[in-house]
C-alpha cells in the first residue's frame, strides 16, 4: 500500500489504521491518477507548449503570434526553418536592420546568401585606411549574392527577397546578383 498526496491530506485517523488507509486509498486512488496525471502536464507545459527547443511543430505558430512576428510569419515555411527563427527570435529583433540580423535569418532558411557593398561600406565591416573619399560614396548600395539556381520565382529567391525587404534597412539599395547577372 503506497501513500499517496491526497491520502497525506487525509486526517491521521485515515492514515494510522490499515484498514481505515485502505478504505481511503481504494477512494482516492482515481482521484489521485488524475492529479499526478495532470501535475506531469503542468510540469511538462513549458518544455511541450512554450520552448521552441522541445515543443511540437504545430505550436510554432502560436509562439511565433506571441513573440511578435505577426504578419511577417508564413505558416507555410519548414518546420524546421520555424524552430531556428523562433529560437533567434530576441536575437532577430535586436539585430534588426544589420548585417547580423540578416544573416541569422537567412541562415534558419539554410539559404545561399552574402551581402556585400556595391560601391559603399557596410558600417563595422568594412576596413578603411583612410585615404577614401568616404563622404563621394554611396554607403547605401549593396549586393546580395546567390547561387545560379536561386532563379526569380523560386522558393530560395522568394526567401531571400523577403528578408532583404523585412530584415534590412529601408533606405538602402539591394540587388540581387545571382552567378555573374543581377536583379534589382
Amino acid at each position: 500500500m503506497s501513500i499517496d498526496p491526497i491520502i497525506q491530506q487525509l486526517p491521521k485517523a485515515y492514515r494510522s489504521d490499515i484498514e481505515q488507509a485502505e478504505i481511503a486509498e481504494a477512494l482516492t486512488s482515481a482521484i489521485n491518477t488524475f492529479l499526478t496525471n495532470i501535475n506531469e502536464f503542468l510540469d511538462n507545459y513549458e518544455s511541450l507548449f512554450l520552448d521552441p527547443y522541445t515543443c511540437q511543430p504545430e505550436w510554432y505558430d502560436i509562439i511565433a503570434e506571441w513573440t511578435g512576428w505577426g504578419e511577417l510569419w508564413s505558416s507555410t515555411w519548414p518546420d524546421e526553418a520555424k524552430r531556428c527563427l523562433l529560437i533567434n527570435t530576441n536575437k532577430i529583433w535586436s539585430n534588426r536592420g544589420n548585417i547580423v540580423g540578416f544573416t541569422t535569418v537567412i541562415n534558419c532558411f539554410r539559404l545561399q546568401a552574402e551581402l556585400r557593398q556595391a560601391t559603399g561600406w557596410i558600417l563595422a565591416e568594412t576596413a578603411f585606411t583612410g585615404t577614401e573619399p568616404l563622404l563621394l560614396v554611396d554607403p547605401f548600395a549593396y549586393t546580395i549574392r546567390v547561387p545560379s539556381n536561386y532563379i526569380e520565382g523560386t522558393v530560395e529567391y522568394n526567401l531571400v527577397q523577403y528578408t532583404i525587404d523585412n530584415f534590412l534597412p529601408c533606405w538602402g539599395e539591394y540587388t540581387i546578383q545571382i552567378s555573374g547577372t543581377s536583379i534589382t
